[in-house]
């Protein structure tokens, strides 16, 4: 919420800046980019957070299924939660190590 919020008001403040009557767009972006920083913080850190929730969705829903572990239900359940674990856990690290191989230097400099 945090960074489509920032994200908002950095895009008003963009649409709103006026090149004719203000010629330094440094001085402008001064004031935009502690607030573009925290919401890309806050966006990295949500999706993080919402993969995270993802891989361990599968083991609430199949919770009371997989105290049966006598049969085989209750162990197709035990692996039907750990793939959607793995698959959560590959997307996050996949997306993470991609975007951060991508931007990291770039936004660094």
């Amino acid at each position: 919420m945090t960074a489509m919020i920032n994200a908002t008001f950095i895009h008003v403040a963009v649409l709103r800046y006026d090149t004719v009557k203000e010629k330094d767009v440094h001085k402008f972006w001064i004031r935009c980019e502690e607030d573009w920083l925290r919401a890309l913080r806050c966006f990295t850190i949500g999706v993080t957070l919402f993969m995270i929730v993802l891989a361990l969705v599968g083991w609430v829903a199949f919770k009371h299924k997989v105290q049966d572990l006598d049969t085989s239900k209750g162990i197709s359940y035990i692996i039907v939660s750990s793939l959607i674990t793995v698959v959560a856990v590959t997307v996050l690290m996949t997306v993470t190590m991609r975007t951060f191989r991508k931007w990291s230097d770039w936004l660094r400099t």
